[in-house]
């Protein structure tokens, strides 16, 4: 498998979204490609728990297409 990650604070200027979009049609086109992202959200940051949860629902929305995995 070939495993493309990010590690990283989950803050919409890390570009985390943008990887996310960027992995999508990689993970469509080939089965054997892992994505990884790891990190959270700063603890006392409201902007990026909010974000964090935009991710997660990003994530899910892209699973629904076949888009992550």
């Amino acid at each position: 498998a070939i495993i493309f990650g990010l590690v990283s604070r989950l803050e919409a200027s890390k570009g985390v979204r943008e990887f996310l979009e960027a992995m999508i049609p990689i993970l469509k086109n080939n089965e054997d490609v892992i994505c990884a992202v790891i990190g959270g959200p700063s603890p006392n940051d409201v902007s990026a728990l909010a974000y964090s949860q935009e991710l997660d629902s990003f994530q899910q929305s892209s699973n629904s297409l076949g888009g992550t995995r």
